[in-house]
């Protein structure tokens, strides 16, 4: 299933699994980091993940693209926005989450490592998809 997905080996996909898993681990250390300090500000813990995630998701996008994902092409814009967009989403829906945890009792650091898991993977996957050519180039590089 994962070569249908991504078009790549078991072996490969795990390579960049780890290597990305290295490049979030410095995002994530930055995102708690901005939300801890966020928080301590007084921000609203949905808010305060908001911000921090969306921080350190632009991190992640801007090491993770040539280091794990191997993409050689130009920045194109496009593939930017796309990230920001999906990103928005899923930030948008981790912070709700987030809040809506802290509602229910949870110490709102611990609600936000809740989330992890789920926005990692989905992280991943729309990272490598957005990565991923399949022999064609993309709309900016095209032009020159």
């Amino acid at each position: 299933m994962i070569e249908r997905l991504l078009g790549e080996s078991l072996k490969v996909t795990v390579r960049r699994v780890i290597g990305f898993a290295v490049v979030s681990l410095g995002g994530l250390i930055a995102d708690f980091c901005i939300f801890l300090l966020l928080l301590r500000a007084g921000v609203a813990p949905e808010l305060a993940n908001f911000t921090s995630a969306t921080l350190s998701c632009s991190i992640v996008y801007f090491a993770s693209t040539r280091k794990v994902f191997s993409y050689q092409g130009r920045f194109v814009k496009a593939l930017f926005l796309a990230y920001l967009a999906y990103q928005f989403v899923l930030v948008t829906v981790a912070s709700w989450a987030v809040a809506q945890l802290v509602h229910l009792g949870l110490v709102a650091y611990v609600a936000k490592a809740l989330t992890l898991p789920v926005t990692f993977s989905s992280n991943y996957v729309f990272m490598r998809l957005l990565t991923k050519r399949r022999g064609r180039q993309w709309p900016d590089e095209a032009s020159g």
